[in-house]
C-alpha cells in the first residue's frame, strides 16, 4: 500500500526538526524501511518539492546541533527573532 503524500510529508518534517529514524518510525507509524526510503528519496532530489534537497539537510543537521545544546527550532527561532531585533 503507498504512502500518502501528506504522511510522506509529515516524515520529512519530523525528520528535519532533529527526529531520528527510529523516533518518526515511533511517531508516524510507519516502518523503519519507509521512513528511510521516504528521506534517501528526498534527499536524492525524487521528492516532487523544490529544493527540498538542501533544505532537508541543512535544516536536520541545525536541528540536530540545536537538541545537543537542549534547544528545539522553535525555541532558536524565538532566540533569533530577539537578537534581530537587539540589533
Amino acid at each position: 500500500m503507498a504512502i500518502p503524500f501528506d504522511q510522506k510529508l509529515r516524515v520529512l518534517d519530523l525528520y528535519a526538526q532533529g527526529h531520528s529514524t527510529n523516533e518518526v518510525v515511533e511517531e508516524t507509524g510507519i516502518s523503519k524501511g519507509s521512513v528511510i526510503s521516504i528521506i534517501q528519496d528526498a534527499k536524492a532530489g525524487r521528492f516532487p518539492v523544490p529544493d527540498l534537497r538542501e533544505r532537508l539537510q541543512e535544516t536536520h543537521a541545525l536541528a540536530v546541533r540545536l537538541k545537543k545544546e537542549g534547544l528545539d527550532l522553535s525555541e532558536a527561532r524565538v532566540g533569533f527573532l530577539f537578537f534581530k531585533r537587539l540589533q
